[in-house]
């Protein structure tokens, strides 16, 4: 069983159902860790099965408290990039007190169109896995951003993943170089932690990368990037990107979600 786990406030409640419902179509069996930051959410979640809803903050009495450090942070930082610091601490929680082998986080604005099992064989025994941000060539500007994109990590409960966790919590906190603090800490991974870079073209396919680079197919009525099977695919918060969609995702994957998002 694979263990997942996401943040969630109630601006993605609809999304975050919508990434379960995928779960248990494509990624039996399956635990879903969720930090809740703010009451609807966790009185919305913690019903589901298969579902682990931990609050965090101070709305309720139980969960997960700030720290000083990130009490600080949520005063100065803007409230999403508060919520990608909280990633680091969250990720330390898990493989610290829930003390599972190996664990994804997932941004809860994603959803699999396929099993993740050819990812899973590809990572094999690697510590880390992440997913190249892989900027099509009329995005590749975006680079500055990182090169690898925080909405998808793959880890194994290792000292070294804890440390490499540890680390990245201080400079997610600290926010010192401006804008996406905590992707562009994740460039120096592979080469200080051994971080795997995933090669599967159908991983967090996204608004960023998925026009002007690719084929795209449906085969026995699954999706295919060039020979890839569609995983899973990153909305990043808007069904209305401000990248251009190529009119084969708009219609087959956009189309498809907005379906699933009015599902109750």
């Amino acid at each position: 069983m694979m263990h997942y786990c996401s943040i969630v406030d109630e601006q993605y409640i609809d999304r975050a159902l919508a990434l379960r419902r995928s779960f248990q179509t494509h990624c039996q069996p399956f635990q879903w860790w969720v930090m809740a930051l703010d009451q609807t959410t966790l009185d919305t979640l913690e019903p589901l099965a298969h579902t682990a809803v931990v609050p965090f903050g101070d709305y309720t009495s139980q969960g997960i408290s700030i720290t000083p450090a990130l009490e600080q942070a949520r005063a100065n930082l803007p409230w999403n990039v508060f919520i990608w610091a909280c990633k680091p601490m969250w990720l330390l929680y898990l493989l610290g007190e829930v003390e599972m082998e190996q664990l994804v986080y997932i941004d809860s604005d994603c959803y699999f169109f396929n099993t993740p099992e050819t990812l899973y064989q590809e990572i094999g025994c690697a510590s880390i896995a992440l997913a190249p941000h892989r900027f099509s060539p009329k995005q590749i500007q975006y680079i500055i951003n990182g090169h690898f994109n925080g909405g998808f990590m793959y880890m194994r409960n290792r000292p070294c993943v804890r440390t490499c966790l540890e680390e990245w919590s201080i400079a997610c906190i600290q926010h010192q170089d401006g804008r996406h603090t905590e992707q562009r800490h994740l460039n120096i991974w592979p080469t200080q932690y051994g971080a795997y870079s995933i090669g599967h073209k159908g991983i967090n396919l996204a608004p960023w990368n998925q026009a002007d680079q690719y084929v795209y197919s449906l085969r026995d009525g699954q999706i295919y990037v060039d020979d890839d099977p569609l995983v899973f695919y990153h909305f990043h918060q808007r069904l209305t990107p401000a990248y251009p969609i190529d009119p084969f995702v708009q219609t087959h994957i956009y189309g498809k979600y907005r379906q699933e998002l009015q599902t109750k």
